[in-house]
């Protein structure tokens, strides 16, 4: 396990497992953005969506806290460059 609290956040409840492990918190939410805005400075982020505008919408939010220990987010190289083009 883990040394850490994961929060699992999506929208789609019935994705989720029935059981986790006990460092993982589920959070079925269609409001990812208040998940960020609440996380304690120094949180870490993996973005994994199925949806390059939430991909894109929750990275800017992320990078303009500018308190986060780790930001890391699966897309492509095209989907990078606007997100840096966003933020500069």
């Amino acid at each position: 396990m883990l040394p850490c609290v994961v929060q699992w956040v999506d929208a789609r409840d019935e994705l989720f497992p029935d059981e986790v492990p006990g460092n993982v918190e589920i959070e079925a939410t269609d409001t990812p953005d208040a998940i960020v805005d609440s996380a304690p400075a120094g949180a870490c982020f993996l973005v994994m969506t199925h949806d390059h505008s939430l991909d894109f919408s929750l990275a800017i939010r992320i990078m303009r806290r500018n308190d986060f220990a780790y930001f890391g987010m699966i897309g492509v190289e095209d989907e990078t460059r606007e997100v840096r083009a966003s933020i500069s």
